[in-house]
C-alpha cells in the first residue's frame, strides 16, 4: 500500500535542499506547502510505477475496489491518499450508492469502521449527492456517545435545519440519550427565534447546572432576548464554575446585551489553571525580553 504522506515527506527534505533550506525555516515550508503539494502530485516518480502521484489511482474503474482501497488505507492506519479520493469523486455516478449503502448497513462499531463512515458523509457533500437526512437523524437519535461519523452527519442536518424542523424536533423528544438529545438541541439552536427550539434550550439552561454554559451559547444563536434575565441570574449564582461564567458571559454578549457582573473565581480549579497557563507564558515573555536587552 502507497504511503502518500510518506512519499510527500521525503520529497519537501529533497525540495529543501534543492532551495538552500534548512530545518530551522519551517516557516518558509509552511508559506509554500500547498504550492509543493501541487507541483509534487504532477511529477513522475518511479515509486508511484512510473506514473504521478495524482494518477496513480487512475487505473481503477471498479467503485467497489476503490472503496475497499478506501478501507485499507484506513484500517491500516495509514493515511488517506487525497487522489484516491478524487478519483473516487470522478467516478461518483458509480460510488455514490456504495457510500449511501455503507451508511445505511454498515454494522461494524469500531472507531476505524466509524471513520469510514465519516468518510462517506463527507466524499457525498464533495461529490454534491443527496445526503441521506433521515439516516442521519435515525443514527444519531440512537448513539450514546460522540463518533466521527455523528459529527459530519451533524454538520448536514445543521446546514438543513430550516427545511427539517419538524422530523429535528420530534428526534430530539425522542432521543435515546444525553449525546443525542444535546446533538438534536444544538442543530435547533440555528433556526433563529424559533419558539419550540428556545423552549427546549431554555429548560436544558435552567435544569441542567453543570453544562449551563453550553445551552447558554445555544440559546444565544436562537436569538430571543427575553432569556437574558435567566443568564444574568446563573452568572450571580455561587454555583455557576468559572468555565460555565465565561460561556454565559458570551452568550449575553451575542445577544446583545451587557454582563457587568463580577465574580471571585480564586478558588475555581479551572480559573486556577487558566491563571497558571497565562503566569506562565508572562514569564517566557519576560525572559525574552531580558534576553533581548542584554
Amino acid at each position: 500500500m502507497m504511503d502518500f504522506e510518506k512519499e510527500f515527506h521525503k520529497y519537501i527534505k529533497v525540495w529543501m535542499k534543492e532551495q538552500g533550506l534548512s530545518e530551522d525555516d519551517y516557516e518558509v515550508v509552511d508559506d509554500r506547502i500547498a504550492e509543493v503539494y501541487q507541483n509534487w502530485l504532477k511529477i513522475p516518480s518511479e515509486v508511484f510505477g512510473g506514473k504521478s502521484p495524482s494518477e496513480f489511482f487512475n487505473n481503477i474503474d471498479s467503485p467497489l475496489n476503490l472503496f475497499k482501497q478506501l478501507g485499507k488505507y484506513i484500517y491500516s492506519g495509514t493515511p488517506v491518499p487525497g487522489p484516491l479520493l478524487n478519483r473516487m469523486i470522478e467516478l461518483k455516478e458509480t460510488v455514490y450508492p456504495i457510500l449511501i449503502s455503507t451508511i445505511r448497513n454498515f454494522e461494524g462499531e469500531d472507531e476505524k469502521s466509524d471513520k469510514i463512515k465519516a468518510y462517506c458523509v463527507e466524499l457525498i457533500s464533495e461529490m454534491n449527492g443527496v445526503h441521506p437526512i433521515e439516516d442521519y437523524i435515525k443514527e444519531i437519535k440512537n448513539l450514546k456517545t460522540r463518533s466521527e461519523s455523528s459529527e459530519a452527519m451533524i454538520k448536514i442536518l445543521i446546514n438543513n435545519a430550516h427545511d427539517i424542523k419538524p422530523d429535528l424536533k420530534t428526534a430530539y423528544l425522542e432521543a435515546k440519550s444525553e449525546y443525542s438529545k444535546d446533538s438534536f438541541l444544538d442543530i435547533l439552536s440555528e433556526l433563529k427565534n424559533d419558539d419550540e427550539a428556545y423552549e427546549y434550550a431554555l429548560d436544558c439552561f435552567l435544569n441542567d447546572f453543570s453544562k449551563s454554559g453550553m445551552y447558554a451559547l445555544m440559546l444565544s444563536k436562537i436569538g430571543k432576548l427575553e432569556c437574558a434575565d435567566y443568564l444574568k441570574d446563573r452568572m450571580k449564582d455561587p454555583s455557576t464554575n468559572y468555565y460555565n461564567f465565561c460561556a454565559i458571559k458570551e452568550a449575553l454578549e451575542e445577544l446583545g446585551e451587557e454582563s457587568n457582573i463580577d465574580r471571585d473565581f480564586s478558588d475555581d480549579e479551572d480559573f486556577k489553571y487558566l491563571s497558571s497557563l497565562t503566569n506562565e507564558e508572562n514569564s517566557e515573555e519576560l525572559n525574552r525580553e531580558e534576553d533581548f536587552d542584554e
